[in-house]
Order: C-alpha cells, then sequence, then structure tokens
C-alpha cells in the first residue's frame, strides 16, 4: 500500500496521521490535507493528475456528490471552483472524516455534508456506526446500529433550486435502484451524470437516454465495474 502512496510525487503521505497533502492546482502555494487515506486510496488518484472527473463541468457549478467517502472528490471540485456541493455518505465513520477534512481545509461554507444514503424510495436503514467501511463498502443494514436517512435525488435536490445541477454518482451498488426509480422530471434537473456502475451499464445507460440524455462516454475498468457519462439532451 506504501509503495502505491508513494508512487504519485504530486503528493507527500505522512505515515503517522494516515494523510496526504497536495498543493493547489495552478502551482498555487496552499495546501490541502486529507485525512483518512488508507480507508479511502481513491484520494491519492482525485489529485494525482487521474482523469476520472475530467469530463465534468466544475467551475461555477453546484454539484451532488453521492457516495462522497471522506471527502476527497466534494473537495477536488470545491477547489477547482464549484460554487456548492452538496456530499452525501452513509457510513458514520467515512462521514466523521470528511467533515474532518472539509473543515481542515476551510472548505465548510462550500461544502454540505449529509449523513446518509441515497436510493429510489425515501426511507430508514440500520448501520453498524463502529464498522470500518472503506472506499468499496457496500451499504447492508445491520440488525442492531445508527438510524440513517436514504434520501432520494428529489430529497437532496432540495437542497437547492437550480436546474442545471451536475451529478457525481458513486455508491458501490445503489446507482440502479437510484437511477431507474427517479423521475424523469427529476433527472432532467441535471445536465451532467456521471455514475461508477458496478453491475454493468446497459440498464443505466438505457434509462439515461430514455430520459433524454446522450450518452458521451462509457469507461470500462472490467468486465462489471466503470463510469458511464452523460449529458442532458434539449427538448
Amino acid at each position: 500500500m506504501y509503495a502505491l502512496l508513494s508512487k504519485y510525487d504530486k503528493t507527500k503521505y505522512d505515515e503517522d496521521d494516515d494523510s496526504i497533502s497536495f498543493k493547489y492546482p495552478n502551482n498555487s502555494e496552499k495546501t490541502i490535507k486529507l485525512y483518512g487515506i488508507t480507508q479511502n486510496l481513491d484520494a491519492i488518484l482525485v489529485f494525482s493528475g487521474d482523469e476520472t472527473y475530467n469530463n465534468l463541468p466544475i467551475q461555477n457549478k453546484i454539484i451532488v456528490d453521492i457516495g462522497a467517502c471522506t471527502g476527497d472528490t466534494s473537495i477536488y471540485f470545491a477547489i477547482n471552483g464549484a460554487q456548492k456541493i452538496i456530499a452525501v455518505e452513509p457510513f458514520p465513520k467515512n462521514f466523521e472524516m470528511a467533515v474532518k477534512n472539509v473543515k481542515e481545509n476551510r472548505l465548510d461554507p462550500i461544502i454540505h455534508m449529509i449523513l446518509g444514503g441515497c436510493g429510489g424510495y425515501s426511507k430508514t436503514i440500520l448501520v453498524d456506526p463502529s464498522y470500518q467501511s472503506s472506499m468499496r463498502s457496500i451499504l447492508h443494514e445491520s440488525v442492531n446500529g445508527t438510524t440513517i436517512p436514504i434520501f432520494t435525488l428529489e430529497q437532496i435536490l432540495a437542497q437547492t433550486d437550480a436546474d442545471d445541477v451536475v451529478l457525481k454518482m458513486d455508491c458501490e451498488g445503489c446507482e440502479y435502484e437510484t437511477i431507474l426509480n427517479t423521475p424523469i422530471d427529476i433527472l432532467r434537473k441535471f445536465s451532467h451524470i456521471q455514475i461508477e456502475y458496478h453491475d454493468g451499464f446497459r440498464d443505466i445507460k438505457s434509462r439515461l437516454e430514455k430520459c433524454g440524455f446522450a450518452v458521451e462516454k462509457i469507461i470500462v475498468d472490467n468486465s462489471k465495474r466503470g463510469h458511464v457519462f452523460a449529458i442532458r439532451n434539449q427538448i
């Protein structure tokens, strides 16, 4: 793991407090610091020149970040000029780390953290608050635990009156229930959508196209997982 962390020369890893630090874009002297890296190695990729989110418009945009994990993508969007990020994360330990990272970098005026999951229907589930979740953890209900709300995209969009919102979704499986059951008029409040899929992309692609989106790019990581990027068509 440390070999993976050390190969990115744009970041500095601190093993003592499990954090990375890196410079702002455009060679700024300002430094960003992120804690909880061993449970979210994707954070290394986000800030090391990886092009995963290069397709998404960020500048002055309102972004809904489903599956915010420890806050890395939300912070990436914030320092690249997003107007506001609504960040949703269901695992309590991830959420606590995300809040810490947002406050550490003084981005709480821009990033609004919400403890919860996303789905096609509003409900609550029990989640073990002591569970050491990672970037690949799937949300399962516990017999005992903390009550966590599951929000619909419509409920999350109630945080803004904009109808030109950007959606980033990486929630280890909730993408299918959410996208397939969200009404068309709600989905079309998003101008750009990028979804990491975890069990094939065909159902998601078909649904987005039926809702008036052009699927511009499909990035295949392996036979099951990858990204779908779509742009809303004018009707």
